[in-house]
C-alpha cells in the first residue's frame, strides 16, 4: 500500500499536465495537433513517472564494491536458474507449480529430488506483467510495483520452501517488463558491483518503453554476470524493427550516450558508465525473455489446421523458423543457444495445449547466453504450466566458473564526453532532448494492431 501511494504522488501531477494539454488540444477541433500535444505530453509525463525507482529493488549487495566483498570462502564455480516468461498481464495461476520453472525440471528433464540445493543464482524475467495499453505506457513506466512486490513474494516463498532463504541482488522494471536476481543467502557476501538498466524501444513512438530490455549486472567475486530481460515488437512482418530493437540494446545498455549519440545521464541507480556492455567482458551474459521470433510462412502455406498440431508434431514447424536454420539476428552475434527440442511457446488457448488456431505457433521465448567462463546445463520449456498465459515459460540452467580472464576488475571510466554547446541562456543544449532514445512525431506512430492475426 505504502509503494502504491508513493507511486500515485510520483505519476499523478504528470498526468495532470497531460490531460489538460490534450483537453485543449481536442477543444481546438485540431487533431494534428492532438497528436503532437500528446505525443509531448506523454513523453514528459512518463520521464515523471520514472522520476523515482521501487525502493524494494535494490538488494543489501547493491551498496558494495569489489574491495567490500568477502573472498576467503567464496566458491569457484556457481550453478545459475534463467527463466522467462510472458505473462499475459495475469497472476501466476495457482494450478501452475512454478518448482518446474524455478528449477529447470519436469518434461522428462531430472526431476525435484529430496534435499536438493537449488540453483546459487536465480535470475527470472517477465514480459507482460501488466497490459500494454496506452495508459500503463505512462502509469507504469518504471514497472508496476504492487505486481513486482506480489511476484517477489511467490517466488521466494517457493525458493525458501524448496531449497533454504534466499534474498535480492537487484531487480528493475519497464511497464510490463521484470527483471529480478536472486542470490542464496549464505552467499550473498560476495556479490558487488551491483548496476542495472532499462532501455526503451525507439520502434514503439509515443508508446516508448512498451517494448525494449532491462538488464541487472553484478560481480560475484569478482566473476562478471549480466542478465537482460527482453520484449521485442510482435507481429508477422516486424521483423526489421525486432532487429532494430536488438541493436539499440547492445548498443546502448549500461551506456552513457544513445544510439544517435546523445547523452544518457546516470539516474536512478543506473550508472551508465560506460564501462562494460550486455554482452563482452562477463563470465557469463545472458539474454532471455519474447523475442517474438515468427515463422517464416503464411497461415495458408501451412500443412494441416493450426489447432490440429499436438505437442511432439508442432515441432516439425521448426523448418519455417530463421531462427532456428541458421538465421539468427545478427544482433544476437556472440551468443549461443541450447538445442530446441521443444514445443512452440506461443500461442495456445489458456489451460490447454491447443494451439490457438487465429495466430501461427512460433518459438518466441528464448535464452541465449555467452561468456568464456559460462556452461549449458539443460534447456526447456514448461508446457505443463498452461494455466497462467498463452505463453509457455522457458528455463535454463548453467554453471559459470572462474577461467582465465573471467575474474577482472571493473573497467576504468571512459574519457569525459566534449561539453555540449550553450544556447541564448546558457543551458546545454542536449539538456532539452529527451536522455532515451528520441521517439519519432506522430505521423509516424505504428498502427495498434499487433499484425499477428493469421489473416492479416
Amino acid at each position: 500500500q505504502e509503494h502504491k501511494q508513493q507511486h500515485q504522488r510520483l505519476v499523478a501531477p504528470a498526468m495532470k499536465p497531460f490531460l489538460k494539454s490534450a483537453g485543449q488540444a481536442l477543444g481546438s477541433g485540431n487533431p494534428v495537433g492532438v497528436a503532437k500535444v500528446a505525443w509531448k505530453a506523454a513523453h514528459s509525463a512518463i520521464d515523471e513517472a520514472q522520476s523515482s525507482e521501487r525502493p524494494a529493488d535494490f538488494g543489501p549487495s547493491c551498496a558494495r564494491t569489489g574491495q567490500q566483498q568477502t573472498t576467503g570462502d567464496a566458491p569457484d564455480s556457481i550453478s545459475v536458474l534463467v527463466g522467462t516468461w510472458n505473462v499475459m498481464a495475469q497472476k501466476l495461476s495457482s494450478s501452475d507449480n512454478i518448482v518446474e520453472w524455478l528449477f529447470g525440471l519436469g518434461n522428462g528433464r531430472c526431476q525435484l529430488q529430496a534435499g536438493n540445493v537449488g540453483p546459487d543464482v536465480v535470475a527470472l524475467g517477465i514480459q507482460e506483467l501488466v497490459g500494454l495499453h496506452p495508459a500503463h505506457c505512462v502509469m507504469k513506466a518504471g514497472g508496476c510495483w504492487e505486481s513486482e512486490d506480489e511476484f517477489d513474494e511467490q517466488v521466494l516463498h517457493c525458493l525458501r520452501l524448496h531449497a533454504g532463504p534466499y534474498v535480492k541482488v537487484r531487480s528493475v522494471g519497464m511497464i510490463g517488463l521484470y527483471l529480478v536476481v536472486f542470490v542464496k543467502e549464505h552467499l550473498e557476501r560476495h556479490v558487488h558491483d551491483v548496476d542495472a538498466d532499462r532501455v526503451r524501444s525507439s520502434t514503439e513512438g509515443a508508446l516508448a518503453g512498451k517494448k525494449g530490455a532491462v538488464c541487472v549486472k553484478f560481480s560475484f567475486n569478482g566473476m562478471s554476470l549480466c542478465f537482460t530481460n527482453v520484449h521485442l515488437p510482435s507481429g508477422q512482418e516486424r521483423v526489421e524493427e525486432r532487429s532494430t530493437t536488438l541493436r539499440q540494446m547492445r548498443m546502448e545498455a549500461f551506456q552513457g550516450v544513445n544510439m544517435e549519440g546523445k547523452s544518457r545521464p546516470s539516474k536512478l541507480g543506473f550508472k551508465r558508465e560506460s564501462r562494460h556492455t550486455m554482452a563482452k567482458g562477463h563470465a557469463g551474459a545472458f539474454a532471455f525473455g519474447d523475442f517474438n521470433f515468427r515463422l517464416n510462412i503464411d497461415a495458408a502455406e501451412m500443412p494441416r489446421r493450426i489447432s490440429s498440431y499436438s505437442l511432439p508434431d508442432s515441432k516439425s514447424l521448426k523448418a519455417f523458423d530463421p531462427s532456428l536454420s541458421g538465421g539468427l539476428d545478427p544482433g544476437l552475434d556472440g551468443f549461443s543457444e541450447g538445442q530446441v527440442d521443444f514445443a512452440p511457446t506461443y500461442k495456445f488457448l489458456q489451460g490447454v495445449d491447443t494451439f490457438d488456431e487465429n495466430r501461427l505457433p512460433a518459438w518466441t521465448d528464448r535464452i541465449f547466453y555467452c561468456g568464456h567462463g559460462c556452461e549449458l546445463l539443460d534447456y526447456g520449456a514448461h508446457h505443463k504450466l498452461r494455466n497462467t498465459s498463452d505463453h509457455r515459460p522457458v528455463s535454463a540452467k548453467f554453471r559459470v566458473s572462474h577461467v582465465n580472464g573471467s575474474i577482472h576488475p571493473e573497467a576504468p571510466l571512459p574519457p569525459p564526453l566534449e561539453a555540449p554547446p550553450l544556447d541564448d541562456d546558457g543551458r546545454h543544449l542536449s539538456s532539452k532532448e529527451p536522455a532515451e532514445a528520441p521517439m519519432p512525431p506522430p505521423e509516424n506512430l505504428p498502427e495498434e494492431d499487433d499484425g499477428q492475426h493469421v489473416s492479416s
